[in-house]
């Protein structure tokens, strides 16, 4: 054979490798793509979802606190009639 018939066949040959490989790559690249949109549709669905649940304990949060301030109100109320009194007869 000659030395350019076989320069030809190897050229062809890499080039349909070459051409099989970007093929595959954009493969690749087209699985990675929607493998990331899933993990993103899953990243979302977790967001709502730890939302929905933080909304709850935060009111929870907040109606504890509310009873913490209303018994110290009511705490302050006793004592100050407790306090009325003795300050009334320490006066006289």
């Amino acid at each position: 054979m000659d030395i350019q018939t076989i320069l030809i066949i190897i050229i062809i040959l890499l080039s349909i490798n070459l051409v099989l490989l970007i093929v595959y790559v954009i493969l690749i690249l087209k699985e990675a793509r929607q493998t990331i949109y899933k993990v993103n549709r899953v990243l979302d669905t977790i967001s709502s979802a730890a939302e929905a649940v933080s909304n709850p304990i935060a009111s929870i949060t907040a109606i504890i606190a509310g009873f913490s301030q209303g018994f110290k109100l009511i705490n302050l109320f006793k004592s100050g009639d407790d306090n009325t009194p003795n300050s009334k007869s320490d006066k006289k």
